[in-house]
């Protein structure tokens, strides 16, 4: 059986080292901007020159224009754009694997396994893609660059965030593994549901003819109680995963804060100094929790990985014709024989001598057809497609 390639995790690509590069750069150009404004404050507490201050703020609002520039296209779109590329082909992956899954296999699942996994399961695969090969290495250093600028201020500092990260971890990982457990189950709902409509906008003509509209808005409302039973569950354990990470940034931020104000009246920090660490705590909080956000979205979404994966080597089983289509030297070859449309061989179709098709391009019949029709023969042109298995 061939080995899954087509749907890979990890991937080194040089414009994603690019795009950690930036996603970096934007958070050194952050940490930058906090401690020119620590200054600014230190300067107008220390009654420094207006000149000296009108520089700083001139610095500042210079790093304040490239930070936001970076931001905006470096860190958010490009890596978005990326993402709705991987999303798009992992598509097309699947439409392709499908085609050339043997039939037995696909006849196991309903049409909506096949949109779901085209859509929902391919998307979501594009974004772990993304947040594995960029994001998670890009704030993993963003961590450990903030890390080490507050333990240059204070290193009672770098051991408070350093030991933040277990209790952070913790706090979120019950929640996220309840979201995990439930996205498997959801996933065959969710199949029903597409299945269902589809169902229903196919066979709208025969529904109208037998003026079946009830019994298949009722079967559809079943489908639907079930798959939103699931949905109103899962939203739930998802928004408490979602606010965890907010609700533990700002209890940081206020022990921080008293941290700070003990150390600044032990004459162990400037007024300065507490504003840019107050400042770094909430950058803090950014990469931290996109780690473990990823770390969650990857947990939470196993199943579509899973679905992909298993779908693949589905796709590529053999169809059981391989060996004979590789013995043969073409696709058919007869000396002589005649042909009916159906089994009883009441009327003949066409009569040849010698036929030989090959087993690639198109092959085309040409001649008399013997199906009568008021006792007339009808010339007729008969196509025959050759693919390969």
């Amino acid at each position: 059986m061939k080995k899954n390639t087509e749907f890979r995790l990890i991937e080194y690509k040089g414009r994603h080292v690019v795009y950690i590069a930036f996603i970096v750069l934007n958070v050194l150009l952050s940490i930058l901007i906090s401690y020119t404004f620590s200054e600014v404050i230190d300067q107008i507490t220390g009654k420094s020159s207006f000149a000296q201050i009108i520089r700083l703020l001139a610095f500042l609002l210079g790093f304040v224009l490239l930070n936001s520039f970076v931001s905006v296209y470096f860190v958010n779109y490009k890596p978005l754009e990326v993402d709705v590329e991987e999303s798009l082909n992992n598509s097309r992956k699947v439409l392709r694997l499908m085609l050339k899954s043997p039939l037995r296999e696909y006849e196991k699942h309903e049409k909506g396994y096949f949109i779901n996994l085209a859509t929902s399961s391919g998307f979501t695969f594009a974004d772990i893609y993304i947040q594995l090969n960029i994001e998670l290495i890009a704030y993993i250093l963003c961590v450990l660059i903030i890390i080490a600028t507050v333990t240059v201020v204070n290193p009672i500092y770098g051991l408070l965030f350093f030991l933040y990260i277990p209790v952070f971890y913790f706090v979120v990982r019950q929640p996220s593994k309840s979201i995990s457990s439930l996205q498997k189950e959801g996933l065959p709902k969710q199949d029903a549901f597409f299945s269902e409509i589809k169902k229903v906008v196919e066979d709208k003509r025969a529904i109208n003819i037998n003026r079946a509209d009830t019994f298949f808005l009722n079967r559809y409302a079943g489908v639907v109680a079930n798959y939103l039973k699931f949905i109103k569950k899962f939203k739930l354990f998802e928004t408490i995963t979602n606010n965890l990470p907010s609700v533990m940034s700002n209890i940081a931020q206020v022990l921080v804060l008293m941290l700070s104000t003990y150390l600044y009246f032990q004459d162990k920090l400037t007024l300065g100094s507490i504003l840019f660490i107050y400042q770094v705590t909430s950058l803090y909080q950014i990469p931290l929790n996109k780690c473990f956000e990823i770390a969650i979205h990857y947990q939470v979404n196993t199943s579509h990985i899973e679905r992909l994966e298993q779908f693949e080597k589905d796709a590529n089983k053999p169809s059981g014709f391989e060996e004979k289509y590789g013995t043969f030297a073409h696709l058919a070859a007869i000396l002589q024989g005649r042909f009916y449309p159906t089994a009883q061989k009441e009327t003949k179709l066409f009569e040849t001598d010698k036929l030989v098709i090959p087993k690639t391009g198109v092959t085309l019949i040409k001649g008399w057809s013997y199906v009568k029709k008021t006792d007339k023969i009808n010339r007729f042109f008969y196509f025959l497609t050759a693919r390969l298995v």
